[in-house]
């Protein structure tokens, strides 16, 4: 249910029929007026089978039993308190620091508007608000405390400003956006701060400026996040959240001891644009670690270790090519999966592995086609792309002799770890740095074409 509170001057007010349940139209709603915080008065919302009617009872909110969307009030800070405490100043509310000089109620939405007062604290009692937004006129506010806060909403900064979050903890109460805003040096920061994700809620961070987490990100069943607009999302501390992460614009940036624990990992999705996973600041490779798989479209930023049953894979639903600007070790036991859905890299195509660096091979080589497609016999695959610099090191496990056959996929396919990619679906066999398929055809398909050969030949020389 979804509630939102209404209250009137007085229970005897001739609109309010003391406890007496009353019905009224709809439209009723925009005659009562919010004039003072008590004492409360429920409205419950029923709905007959013609007209949507309303039910004046003696309750505390407003109970939604419609389709109609409830909001929550709307509190703007002023600062205008004897403190800088958040809510009831210690138990003082003579002076507030919200408008019309009252306390913040559990709940409500906060807009932080004033260029007084911009070190709010919650204090040490647990907190929950709404949407907190940071109107373009906020200044560079920072809100601590040493509880919890809540967040229902959002977070949004729609000030130039750098806004920064210092409290023991945020949890999330739904699934939200941050936005960092789109006006310039806008930023969101979240210094010291765990944040807690709930089961199955997705933080997304927006925005064409800057997001920073100092701490660790928690969650459980299929929370996760996901990062859009052109601004960069630094993470300091490790996400071991177990949904997805999902990098769909901008940069999702791994600070020195940044990490994503268990989370699978997207690096651009189907439309995305410049998506990037960058890891040069952080302390030693970026690892895809035992059963996590890092797979998309974009670019990952610094070297690269799959370790033992991690999996990267180009691509996302269809073809697609992952850049790799940076060395890349795939250990014993890793897996680069690749899937052949045309006769060149990218959508449309097959899934290619570009590397700019060093690739040090040593895991498994995972075929499959997608979408209908049928390798034809000679057809080239260079699954992985070397830079010119760099020479191939070690080999697939299931595929360690060079120039040999081998079946991927259930189609034979011979082996180079020296091919030579010219652009496109266009290079050869040999002659560079680069991993090729070539298409080998089947056994039986072979013997039968040799057969009818022979027949031709045979026909040819009775004629």
């Amino acid at each position: 249910m979804k509630f939102v509170q209404f209250y009137f001057k007085n229970l005897s007010d001739p609109l309010v029929a003391s406890k007496s349940a009353v019905s009224k139209p709809l439209n009723y709603l925009s005659r009562l007026k919010r004039v003072s915080r008590s004492p409360p008065q429920d409205i419950s919302i029923v709905k007959p089978t013609r007209n949507l009617f309303i039910r004046l009872v003696s309750l505390s909110a407003i109970t939604l039993l419609g389709s109609h969307s409830a909001q929550a009030a709307i509190r703007t800070w002023d600062g205008g308190g004897d403190s800088t405490t958040w809510s009831t100043n210690n138990g003082n509310p003579v002076r507030s620091n919200w408008d019309a000089n009252t306390a913040f109620i559990s709940g409500e939405d906060a807009i932080f508007a004033g260029i007084v007062g911009l070190s709010p604290s919650i204090g040490a009692n647990s907190l929950i608000a709404g949407n907190i937004t940071f109107n373009n006129t906020s200044g560079n506010f920072t809100i601590g405390g040493t509880a919890t806060l809540t967040v229902n909403g959002g977070i949004v900064n729609n000030d130039d400003g750098l806004k920064t979050f210092s409290v023991s903890a945020i949890t999330l109460g739904a699934s939200q956006t941050w936005n960092a805003g789109d006006v310039t040096n806008g930023r969101l920061a979240f210094g010291g701060t765990t944040l807690n994700l709930g089961a199955s809620q997705i933080l997304t961070i927006a925005g064409d400026n800057n997001t920073s987490i100092s701490n660790t990100i928690n969650g459980a069943g299929t929370s996760g996040i996901i990062k859009t607009g052109s601004g960069t999302f630094t993470q300091s501390g490790v996400g071991n959240y177990t949904g997805t992460t999902t990098i769909k614009a901008g940069t999702l940036k791994l600070d020195a001891l940044g990490g994503i624990a268990s989370s699978n990992i997207i690096v651009g999705d189907a439309g995305s644009i410049g998506a990037i996973l960058d890891a040069t600041t952080k302390t030693g490779n970026f690892a895809v670690a035992s059963g996590q798989t890092v797979r998309g479209i974009g670019t990952i930023q610094g070297s690269t270790t799959i370790q033992l049953s991690g999996t990267i894979a180009p691509g996302n639903s269809d073809a697609g090519i992952l850049n790799n600007l940076g060395d890349i070790a795939l250990q014993t036991g890793s897996n680069l999966a690749i899937e052949l859905g045309g006769t060149a890299p990218g959508i449309g195509g097959y899934d290619q592995l570009n590397v700019t660096g060093s690739a040090t091979l040593g895991g498994l080589l995972a075929v499959s086609t997608i979408g209908g497609f049928t390798p034809t016999f000679g057809s080239l695959f260079f699954v992985l792309a070397n830079d010119s610099n760099d020479a191939i090191s070690g080999v697939f496990s299931n595929a360690s002799v060079d120039g040999s056959t081998y079946t991927l996929g259930g189609q034979q396919f011979q082996i180079s770890y020296f091919g030579n990619h010219t652009g496109g679906g266009a290079g050869t066999f040999t002659g560079g740095n680069d991993v090729a398929l070539r298409v080998i055809p089947e056994p039986n398909a072979a013997l039968i074409g040799g057969i009818g050969a022979l027949l031709l030949l045979r026909r040819r020389r009775n004629a």
